[in-house]
């Protein structure tokens, strides 16, 4: 709304734009902090995951399997997609995916409650698609990671949901105030 009603002002869109979010008591940036505060943590299983040898002895990590595909291995270095290989990661892109479908879905139902709108309008189409950058990151990071991505996807959104749905997160609908009773003397 902010945008349609101040697009000919930039100057003035910015400085609604920073008053809403000072009001919300949130930045344009709060999306981020959770990816930032992953990335060691992915930065870490990547080498863990790429590494023969840790603290020069043989990286026992790479031994391990699901249904017979290492940990280890990356979706590109396989068989092809009709393999085993190919199942199991195509089985992780697909759980993924299908997180960050009701990560949108989830998304667009917060801010519509929020906002008193239709869900149809929000949010915007850059929102609706970044969650499946997940999914193109875990084609080019191991098994391992793969599979923290979506072991961490799920539960963020299974926090989100319990949290909004208990009315402990921004995007809750708010209880409207009781109307305030005149007292009679």
């Amino acid at each position: 709304d902010l945008r349609k009603r101040h697009a000919k002002q930039p100057e003035r869109l910015q400085r609604e734009m920073t008053a809403l979010y000072k009001r919300e008591g949130t930045s344009m940036f709060a999306g981020l902090t959770p990816l930032l505060l992953q990335w060691p943590l992915l930065s870490v299983m990547y080498l863990l995951f790429r590494s023969t040898q840790i603290g020069g002895k043989l990286n026992t990590l790479l031994t391990r399997d699901l249904f017979g595909v290492p940990l280890g291995s990356h979706w590109l270095a396989g068989a092809g997609p009709v393999s085993m290989h190919g199942l199991v990661f195509l089985g992780v892109f697909a759980l993924l995916a299908g997180l960050c479908w009701l990560s949108v879905r989830l998304g667009r139902a917060m801010t519509a409650r929020q906002a008193g709108a239709d869900v149809a309008n929000a949010p915007g189409a850059l929102v609706r698609v970044l969650p499946y950058l997940t999914v193109v990151i875990a084609a080019f990071v191991p098994l391992a990671a793969g599979i923290y991505l979506l072991t961490s996807t799920g539960w963020a959104l299974a926090e989100r949901s319990f949290f909004w749905r208990t009315g402990r997160v921004s995007g809750a609908a708010p209880t409207p105030p009781k109307p305030a009773v005149a007292a009679r003397n």
